[in-house]
């Protein structure tokens, strides 16, 4: 029970993963960062950090799975992305 529950979770979060995927490549989030920029940033962060301690925890408790390796494949390049371009930004 516990474990299909983790599982449903890590699906989940890579669902979350190809929206935030979608949002980027369509401009979605800077329409969003137009009008509100914490809004913008929680997107930003927010749907890769769950996507990361959701696929962390499952990979540690339960077992490598295609889905929870995916979910963390789609999250670490965008707080990568995430650094560079608040890095840039700075300059």
């Amino acid at each position: 029970m516990i474990k299909a529950k983790a599982s449903l979770s890590v699906k989940l979060a890579l669902i979350l993963q190809i929206i935030w995927y979608f949002m980027f490549f369509t401009n979605f989030i800077g329409v969003m960062g137009s009008r509100s920029s914490l809004l913008q940033n929680i997107i930003w962060l927010g749907i890769p950090l769950v996507g990361i301690i959701t696929s962390l925890i499952y990979l540690l408790k339960f077992s490598f799975t295609r889905v929870a390796l995916t979910t963390l494949t789609l999250s670490l390049p965008i707080c990568l992305l995430w650094i560079l371009i608040s890095g840039i930004s700075k300059m």
